[in-house]
């Protein structure tokens, strides 16, 4: 694939041919993203393990927890999915491609942040990891995620015409 500087485009991305830069604002992003790097297991979880074991949380107040943590769990999923299944595959610029894919990793930390939270209050996957499906506010989110990508994965989709391109702004 040539370097032509086009952001979407129909042919599936073969090499990233980063250099020579058509989008040097893209590339120092993805840097700058880079020496932000930071993983779950650098959290010191003691504190809020003992909070969560003792009686500094109300019943309600776990729940609160367990919900968001519910949310979380399923959405950070769904936008890693969204990047590197629907948006990558019609972004065609290098450098562009460069950053999804970092920001891919991103949400890959923010799922393994629920997973350690999990592990460290030993909550069930029922209660977090099936929250989903369990509870109508959450499904009816992922499901609402779900759906605005429908369009882009469709056979005959197309980033050349006006519709497609606003279709596909919508899904990314």
């Amino acid at each position: 694939m040539s370097k032509d500087g086009m952001l979407l485009g129909e042919e599936v991305a073969g090499v990233n041919q980063i250099l020579p830069h058509k989008h040097k604002s893209v590339w120092d992003n993805f840097l700058k993203s880079v020496a932000n790097n930071w993983s779950p297991a650098e959290i010191n979880m003691s504190t809020d393990i003992k909070q969560w074991k003792g009686d500094d949380l109300s019943d309600d107040e776990k729940l609160l927890v367990k919900r968001c943590l519910g949310f979380f769990a399923g959405s950070e999923s769904l936008v890693a999915n969204n990047l590197l299944l629907t948006v990558a595959r019609w972004v065609t610029d290098a450098e562009c491609r460069q950053y999804i894919l970092r920001q891919a990793y991103e949400e890959s930390l923010h799922n393994w942040t629920v997973v350690t939270c999990c592990d460290s209050f030993g909550l069930k996957v029922s209660e977090v990891f099936e929250a989903y499906q369990n509870i109508e506010s959450i499904k009816a989110k992922d499901d609402f995620l779900m759906g605005i990508t429908t369009d882009v994965n469709r056979q005959g989709f197309s980033t050349k015409t006006s519709e497609g391109k606003r279709i596909f702004k919508k899904s990314s």
